[in-house]
Protein backbone atom coordinates (compact mmCIF):
# COMPACT_ATOMS: atom_id res chain seq x y z
CA UNK A 1 0.00 0.00 0.00
CA UNK A 2 2.85 2.36 0.84
CA UNK A 3 4.51 1.65 -2.52
CA UNK A 4 1.27 2.42 -4.36
CA UNK A 5 0.88 5.78 -2.61
CA UNK A 6 4.52 6.64 -3.34
CA UNK A 7 4.04 5.79 -7.06
CA UNK A 8 0.98 8.03 -7.40
CA UNK A 9 2.70 10.83 -5.51
CA UNK A 10 5.67 10.73 -7.89
CA UNK A 11 3.38 10.51 -10.92
CA UNK A 12 1.35 13.52 -9.73
CA UNK A 13 4.52 15.50 -9.13
CA UNK A 14 5.82 14.63 -12.61
CA UNK A 15 2.56 15.66 -14.29
CA UNK A 16 2.31 18.83 -12.24
CA UNK A 17 5.91 19.76 -13.07
CA UNK A 18 5.28 19.01 -16.75
CA UNK A 19 2.21 21.22 -16.82
CA UNK A 20 4.09 24.07 -15.21
CA UNK A 21 7.14 23.82 -17.43
CA UNK A 22 5.17 22.59 -20.53
CA UNK A 23 8.18 20.32 -21.19
CA UNK A 24 9.27 16.81 -20.27
CA UNK A 25 12.71 15.19 -20.26
CA UNK A 26 13.40 11.46 -20.08
CA UNK A 27 16.94 10.12 -19.70
CA UNK A 28 20.25 11.68 -18.69
CA UNK A 29 20.62 15.32 -17.59
CA UNK A 30 16.95 15.88 -16.73
CA UNK A 31 17.46 19.62 -16.31
CA UNK A 32 19.00 20.05 -19.77
CA UNK A 33 16.24 20.18 -22.37
CA UNK A 34 15.97 21.84 -25.75
CA UNK A 35 13.76 24.93 -25.35
CA UNK A 36 11.83 24.03 -28.52
CA UNK A 37 10.95 20.52 -27.36
CA UNK A 38 7.72 19.54 -25.61
CA UNK A 39 9.30 16.17 -24.77
CA UNK A 40 12.92 15.11 -25.11
CA UNK A 41 14.27 11.58 -24.79
CA UNK A 42 18.00 11.01 -24.27
CA UNK A 43 19.98 7.87 -23.60
CA UNK A 44 20.63 7.31 -19.92
CA UNK A 45 24.35 7.03 -20.55
CA UNK A 46 26.56 7.67 -23.55
CA UNK A 47 27.02 3.93 -24.07
CA UNK A 48 23.35 3.10 -23.74
CA UNK A 49 21.92 0.50 -26.14
CA UNK A 50 18.30 1.36 -25.56
CA UNK A 51 15.80 2.88 -27.96
CA UNK A 52 12.34 4.42 -28.07
CA UNK A 53 9.64 1.78 -28.42
CA UNK A 54 6.67 3.13 -30.38
CA UNK A 55 3.26 1.66 -29.46
CA UNK A 56 2.70 -1.61 -31.31
CA UNK A 57 -0.85 -1.82 -32.66
CA UNK A 58 -2.54 -4.35 -34.92
CA UNK A 59 -4.70 -2.57 -37.48
CA UNK A 60 -7.88 -4.60 -37.90
CA UNK A 61 -9.16 -3.83 -41.42
CA UNK A 62 -7.05 -1.58 -43.66
CA UNK A 63 -5.38 1.83 -43.69
CA UNK A 64 -8.68 3.63 -44.34
CA UNK A 65 -10.30 2.42 -41.13
CA UNK A 66 -9.10 3.90 -37.83
CA UNK A 67 -9.65 0.68 -35.84
CA UNK A 68 -8.55 -0.35 -33.33
CA UNK A 69 -8.50 3.38 -32.55
CA UNK A 70 -11.89 4.99 -32.05
CA UNK A 71 -11.25 7.58 -34.75
CA UNK A 72 -8.50 9.05 -36.92
CA UNK A 73 -6.24 11.48 -35.07
CA UNK A 74 -3.77 13.48 -37.14
CA UNK A 75 -0.22 13.05 -35.87
CA UNK A 76 -0.70 9.65 -34.24
CA UNK A 77 2.27 7.29 -34.77
CA UNK A 78 2.20 3.50 -34.37
CA UNK A 79 4.01 0.38 -35.47
CA UNK A 80 1.44 -1.87 -37.15
CA UNK A 81 1.99 -5.56 -36.42
CA UNK A 82 -0.76 -6.98 -38.64
CA UNK A 83 -0.97 -7.90 -42.32
CA UNK A 84 -4.53 -7.03 -43.24
CA UNK A 85 -6.09 -5.31 -46.25
CA UNK A 86 -3.47 -2.93 -47.65
CA UNK A 87 -1.64 -2.69 -44.31
CA UNK A 88 1.63 -4.49 -43.62
CA UNK A 89 3.92 -4.55 -40.59
CA UNK A 90 5.59 -1.12 -40.63
CA UNK A 91 5.58 2.32 -39.07
CA UNK A 92 2.46 4.35 -39.83
CA UNK A 93 1.34 7.86 -39.08
CA UNK A 94 -2.22 9.16 -39.19
CA UNK A 95 -3.03 12.19 -41.35
CA UNK A 96 -6.47 12.68 -39.86
CA UNK A 97 -8.29 10.59 -42.48
CA UNK A 98 -6.20 7.41 -42.86
CA UNK A 99 -3.04 5.56 -41.85
CA UNK A 100 -0.01 6.39 -44.02
CA UNK A 101 2.96 4.04 -44.22
CA UNK A 102 6.32 5.63 -43.49
CA UNK A 103 8.16 4.59 -46.65
CA UNK A 104 11.77 3.51 -46.80
CA UNK A 105 13.87 6.38 -48.09
CA UNK A 106 15.13 4.62 -51.23
CA UNK A 107 15.91 6.81 -54.24
CA UNK A 108 14.46 5.01 -57.32
CA UNK A 109 16.32 7.24 -59.81
CA UNK A 110 20.05 6.66 -60.20
CA UNK A 111 22.76 9.09 -61.24
CA UNK A 112 24.33 8.04 -64.56
CA UNK A 113 27.79 9.18 -63.43
CA UNK A 114 27.89 7.27 -60.14
CA UNK A 115 25.25 4.53 -60.50
CA UNK A 116 23.97 5.55 -57.09
CA UNK A 117 20.82 7.32 -55.94
CA UNK A 118 20.38 10.75 -57.49
CA UNK A 119 20.77 13.72 -55.16
CA UNK A 120 20.20 16.75 -57.42
CA UNK A 121 17.76 17.75 -60.14
CA UNK A 122 20.60 18.64 -62.52
CA UNK A 123 21.99 15.11 -62.75
CA UNK A 124 21.48 12.72 -65.67
CA UNK A 125 19.31 10.00 -64.21
CA UNK A 126 17.91 6.60 -65.18
CA UNK A 127 15.32 4.11 -64.04
CA UNK A 128 15.28 0.41 -64.97
CA UNK A 129 11.54 -0.13 -64.51
CA UNK A 130 8.48 1.23 -66.28
CA UNK A 131 7.52 4.85 -65.58
CA UNK A 132 3.87 5.84 -65.32
CA UNK A 133 2.42 9.35 -65.54
CA UNK A 134 -1.23 9.40 -64.57
CA UNK A 135 -1.26 5.64 -63.94
CA UNK A 136 -0.19 3.35 -61.09
CA UNK A 137 0.37 0.39 -63.43
CA UNK A 138 2.55 1.46 -66.36
CA UNK A 139 2.62 -1.20 -69.07
CA UNK A 140 5.42 0.37 -71.14
CA UNK A 141 8.77 2.02 -70.42
CA UNK A 142 6.88 5.34 -70.46
CA UNK A 143 3.12 5.18 -70.04
CA UNK A 144 1.19 8.48 -70.08
CA UNK A 145 -2.50 8.28 -69.20
CA UNK A 146 -5.06 11.07 -69.10
CA UNK A 147 -3.10 13.82 -70.81
CA UNK A 148 -0.68 14.89 -73.52
CA UNK A 149 3.08 14.87 -73.94
CA UNK A 150 4.96 18.02 -74.96
CA UNK A 151 8.59 18.16 -76.13
CA UNK A 152 10.45 21.43 -76.69
CA UNK A 153 14.22 22.08 -76.68
CA UNK A 154 13.95 25.79 -75.94
CA UNK A 155 12.58 25.83 -72.39
CA UNK A 156 9.65 27.78 -73.79
CA UNK A 157 6.03 27.52 -72.74
CA UNK A 158 4.68 27.04 -76.25
CA UNK A 159 0.94 27.31 -76.75
CA UNK A 160 -0.79 23.95 -76.69
CA UNK A 161 -2.35 22.83 -79.96
CA UNK A 162 -4.39 20.09 -78.30
CA UNK A 163 -8.16 20.20 -77.99
CA UNK A 164 -10.70 18.18 -76.03
CA UNK A 165 -10.97 15.75 -78.96
CA UNK A 166 -7.29 15.60 -79.90
CA UNK A 167 -4.63 14.22 -77.57
CA UNK A 168 -1.12 12.96 -78.15
CA UNK A 169 2.44 14.24 -78.58
CA UNK A 170 3.34 17.85 -79.42
CA UNK A 171 6.87 18.68 -80.56
CA UNK A 172 7.94 22.35 -80.65
CA UNK A 173 11.11 24.15 -81.70
CA UNK A 174 10.98 27.93 -81.45
CA UNK A 175 14.31 28.42 -83.21
CA UNK A 176 14.31 25.71 -85.84
CA UNK A 177 12.50 22.72 -87.26
CA UNK A 178 10.46 20.29 -85.20
CA UNK A 179 10.99 16.78 -86.50
CA UNK A 180 10.15 13.19 -85.73
CA UNK A 181 12.81 10.69 -86.76
CA UNK A 182 12.40 6.94 -87.12
CA UNK A 183 15.48 4.72 -87.37
CA UNK A 184 15.44 0.96 -87.60
CA UNK A 185 17.77 -1.88 -88.56
CA UNK A 186 16.61 -5.39 -89.44
CA UNK A 187 17.88 -8.20 -91.64
CA UNK A 188 14.58 -8.23 -93.53
CA UNK A 189 12.91 -5.85 -95.95
CA UNK A 190 10.49 -4.26 -93.47
CA UNK A 191 11.85 -1.40 -91.43
CA UNK A 192 10.21 1.72 -89.98
CA UNK A 193 6.43 1.89 -89.94
CA UNK A 194 3.65 4.20 -88.81
CA UNK A 195 0.60 2.29 -87.64
CA UNK A 196 -2.86 3.71 -87.10
CA UNK A 197 -5.60 1.68 -85.43
CA UNK A 198 -9.11 3.12 -85.45
CA UNK A 199 -12.57 1.96 -84.58
CA UNK A 200 -15.89 3.29 -83.40
CA UNK A 201 -17.18 2.70 -79.88
CA UNK A 202 -14.54 2.40 -77.16
CA UNK A 203 -11.37 0.35 -76.77
CA UNK A 204 -13.18 -1.91 -74.32
CA UNK A 205 -16.15 -2.33 -76.70
CA UNK A 206 -14.96 -1.44 -80.22
CA UNK A 207 -17.36 -1.17 -83.16
CA UNK A 208 -16.75 -1.48 -86.91
CA UNK A 209 -15.95 1.64 -88.89
CA UNK A 210 -18.44 3.00 -91.41
CA UNK A 211 -17.92 3.90 -95.03
CA UNK A 212 -15.73 7.01 -95.42
CA UNK A 213 -14.57 6.96 -91.79
CA UNK A 214 -11.04 8.35 -91.54
CA UNK A 215 -8.33 6.05 -90.18
CA UNK A 216 -5.36 8.41 -90.42
CA UNK A 217 -4.90 12.05 -91.42
CA UNK A 218 -1.69 14.00 -91.99
CA UNK A 219 -2.33 17.75 -91.83
CA UNK A 220 -0.23 20.73 -92.89
CA UNK A 221 -1.35 23.96 -91.19
CA UNK A 222 0.16 27.41 -91.82
CA UNK A 223 -0.03 30.59 -89.76
CA UNK A 224 -1.82 33.41 -91.61
CA UNK A 225 -0.93 36.19 -89.20
CA UNK A 226 -3.91 35.57 -86.97
CA UNK A 227 -4.40 31.83 -86.64
CA UNK A 228 -3.43 28.48 -88.13
CA UNK A 229 -5.31 27.31 -91.22
CA UNK A 230 -5.15 24.04 -93.12
CA UNK A 231 -3.03 24.18 -96.28
CA UNK A 232 -3.01 20.52 -97.30
CA UNK A 233 -3.83 17.08 -95.97
CA UNK A 234 -3.62 13.40 -96.79
CA UNK A 235 -6.29 11.15 -95.33
CA UNK A 236 -6.48 7.35 -95.35
CA UNK A 237 -10.10 6.33 -95.20
CA UNK A 238 -12.52 3.44 -95.26
CA UNK A 239 -13.94 3.63 -98.80
CA UNK A 240 -16.96 1.36 -98.35
CA UNK A 241 -18.17 -0.88 -95.55
CA UNK A 242 -16.31 -4.10 -94.70
CA UNK A 243 -17.30 -7.22 -96.61
CA UNK A 244 -18.68 -10.47 -95.17
CA UNK A 245 -15.16 -11.79 -94.64
CA UNK A 246 -14.23 -8.72 -92.60
CA UNK A 247 -11.82 -7.34 -95.18
CA UNK A 248 -11.77 -3.61 -95.72
CA UNK A 249 -11.83 -1.31 -98.74
CA UNK A 250 -9.37 1.54 -98.38
CA UNK A 251 -9.00 4.88 -100.09
CA UNK A 252 -6.49 7.74 -100.02
CA UNK A 253 -7.64 11.36 -100.22
CA UNK A 254 -5.17 14.09 -101.24
CA UNK A 255 -6.35 17.57 -100.29
CA UNK A 256 -5.14 21.13 -100.84
CA UNK A 257 -6.58 24.55 -100.02
CA UNK A 258 -7.58 26.93 -102.81
CA UNK A 259 -7.65 30.22 -100.93
CA UNK A 260 -11.44 30.45 -100.67
CA UNK A 261 -12.29 27.88 -97.97
CA UNK A 262 -11.30 27.46 -94.35
CA UNK A 263 -10.08 23.91 -94.95
CA UNK A 264 -8.51 22.02 -97.81
CA UNK A 265 -10.58 19.76 -100.04
CA UNK A 266 -10.01 16.77 -102.29
CA UNK A 267 -7.84 17.32 -105.37
CA UNK A 268 -6.91 13.70 -106.00
CA UNK A 269 -8.64 10.52 -104.85
CA UNK A 270 -7.44 6.92 -105.05
CA UNK A 271 -10.27 4.49 -104.42
CA UNK A 272 -10.50 0.84 -103.41
CA UNK A 273 -10.19 -0.34 -107.05
CA UNK A 274 -6.99 1.56 -107.68
CA UNK A 275 -8.85 4.12 -109.80
CA UNK A 276 -7.37 7.60 -109.53
CA UNK A 277 -9.52 10.69 -109.85
CA UNK A 278 -7.69 13.98 -110.43
CA UNK A 279 -9.04 17.53 -110.56
CA UNK A 280 -11.90 19.57 -109.22
CA UNK A 281 -12.30 20.81 -105.66
CA UNK A 282 -14.10 18.19 -103.64
CA UNK A 283 -15.38 16.57 -106.85
CA UNK A 284 -13.99 13.06 -106.43
CA UNK A 285 -14.50 10.99 -103.32
CA UNK A 286 -16.25 8.04 -101.76
CA UNK A 287 -19.72 7.23 -103.03
CA UNK A 288 -20.75 7.40 -99.35
CA UNK A 289 -20.33 11.17 -99.49
CA UNK A 290 -23.21 13.05 -101.06
CA UNK A 291 -22.13 15.06 -104.08
CA UNK A 292 -18.87 13.14 -104.59
CA UNK A 293 -18.02 11.14 -107.70
CA UNK A 294 -16.08 7.88 -107.72
CA UNK A 295 -13.25 7.67 -110.31
CA UNK A 296 -14.66 5.80 -113.35
CA UNK A 297 -11.41 4.43 -114.76
CA UNK A 298 -7.77 3.83 -113.85
CA UNK A 299 -7.29 7.56 -114.49
CA UNK A 300 -10.25 9.93 -114.43
CA UNK A 301 -9.45 13.61 -114.93
CA UNK A 302 -12.09 16.20 -114.12
CA UNK A 303 -11.93 19.72 -115.51
CA UNK A 304 -12.20 21.89 -118.62
CA UNK A 305 -8.46 22.40 -119.03
CA UNK A 306 -6.08 19.93 -120.61
CA UNK A 307 -3.67 17.07 -120.05
CA UNK A 308 -0.04 17.36 -121.12
CA UNK A 309 1.39 14.08 -122.36
CA UNK A 310 5.14 13.38 -122.71
CA UNK A 311 6.77 15.48 -125.44
CA UNK A 312 9.97 14.61 -127.35
CA UNK A 313 11.68 13.86 -130.63
CA UNK A 314 11.57 10.56 -132.47
CA UNK A 315 15.01 9.73 -131.05
CA UNK A 316 13.76 10.42 -127.51
CA UNK A 317 10.95 7.86 -127.66
CA UNK A 318 11.10 5.11 -125.00
CA UNK A 319 13.73 2.47 -125.77
CA UNK A 320 11.39 -0.33 -124.74
CA UNK A 321 7.88 0.87 -125.61
CA UNK A 322 4.73 -0.83 -124.35
CA UNK A 323 1.45 -1.09 -126.22
CA UNK A 324 -0.86 1.74 -125.24
CA UNK A 325 1.81 4.42 -124.76
CA UNK A 326 0.92 7.92 -126.01
CA UNK A 327 3.25 10.86 -126.63
CA UNK A 328 3.64 13.96 -128.79
CA UNK A 329 6.44 13.66 -131.34
CA UNK A 330 8.09 17.05 -131.97
CA UNK A 331 9.93 15.69 -135.02
CA UNK A 332 6.67 14.93 -136.83
CA UNK A 333 4.53 17.42 -134.87
CA UNK A 334 1.97 14.68 -134.30
CA UNK A 335 0.48 12.73 -131.43
CA UNK A 336 1.49 9.10 -131.67
CA UNK A 337 0.70 5.85 -129.92
CA UNK A 338 2.50 2.52 -129.70
CA UNK A 339 0.40 -0.38 -131.01
CA UNK A 340 2.65 -3.15 -129.79
CA UNK A 341 4.97 -3.17 -132.79
CA UNK A 342 5.45 0.43 -133.94
CA UNK A 343 4.63 4.03 -133.13
CA UNK A 344 1.61 5.14 -135.12
CA UNK A 345 0.37 8.72 -135.68
CA UNK A 346 -2.95 9.46 -133.98
CA UNK A 347 -3.95 12.28 -136.32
Amino acid sequence: MMKTKLFYTMLFSLVAFSNIKAQMKVGANPTSIDPSAVMQVDAITSGSKQGLLIPRVALTTNTITAAPLASHVAGMIIYNTATVGDAVPAFYYNDGTKWVKVADQVEPWYDVATNTGATANTQNIYQMGNVGIGTVSPAQRLDVVGGNAHITPNNANSASLFSTTHTGLQIDNNNGTAALYLKGFRNVGNHNKVWSYAGRGTEAAPLALNANDMVLEVNANGYNGTTYVQEAAITLNVDTAFNASGFGYGAIDFKTANGTHANSNTRMYLNRNGFLGVGGYGYFGSAALAGRVEPRAELDVYGTGAIIVPVGTTAQAPAIPVAGMIRFNTTTSKFEGFDGSAWQPLN
